[in-house]
């Protein structure tokens, strides 16, 4: 569990460090492809962040359908990998499909870190409604520029490329926590 614990500092250490462009941020990861692997246990770990967020709003709301967020918690980690390789083959990249999914799953991990001290922030009191809402704003754009900087790094294109290469497994990912989220808050007819 130590071990663990211990690769997902020094892997969000890193992102922090690819985020910001310092030039030594690949020395944080091992691009292997255990490390890929590895990198799947942010899923485990980003479930505490999870509970937070289900807290929160059970706090919040009184009641929280716990399989909804589950369910969509699910759909995004498995979305991204299919996408991604099919972007990475149509764009002629599978050498850095690796690469770019142990950046995607640490970076997805960190992103999921500020949903939950948001959700904490709403929990406690200690930030007003119209706060929450330029967090939530400003938490969106920084999600985007993540996901750019991921494909930027991992894949080494130019920023153009990197935005299309982003784009595609980010609009996926939308598509299907809006289809989950439609799915399972429909009434049925009749």
């Amino acid at each position: 569990m130590l071990k663990l614990i211990a690769e997902a500092v020094l892997s969000i250490r890193g992102v922090e460090r690819m985020l910001t462009f310092k030039p030594d941020w690949t020395d944080y990861f091992g691009f292997t492809e255990g490390a890929v692997w590895r990198s799947f246990r942010a899923v485990w770990i980003g479930l505490i962040f999870l509970c937070v967020m289900i807290a929160a709003d059970w706090q919040a709301d009184g009641a929280v359908d716990v399989l909804l967020y589950l369910t969509v918690y699910s759909a995004n980690w498995l979305v991204f990998p299919i996408v991604a390789a099919f972007a990475a083959r149509l764009l002629g990249l599978t050498q850095g499909f690796g690469r770019w999914l142990i950046l995607h799953n640490w970076t997805v991990l960190g992103l999921y870190s500020l949903l939950a001290l948001m959700a904490l922030l709403r929990l406690s009191g200690l930030a007003a409604p119209d706060i929450l809402f330029l967090l939530t704003i400003a938490y969106h754009v920084f999600r985007m520029y993540a996901h750019w900087r991921v494909a930027h790094a991992a894949l080494g294109l130019n920023p153009f490329q990197a935005g299309i290469a982003a784009l595609m497994p980010f609009l996926a990912g939308n598509a299907v926590h809006e289809a989950v989220l439609t799915l399972m808050t429909s009434t049925p007819a009749g």
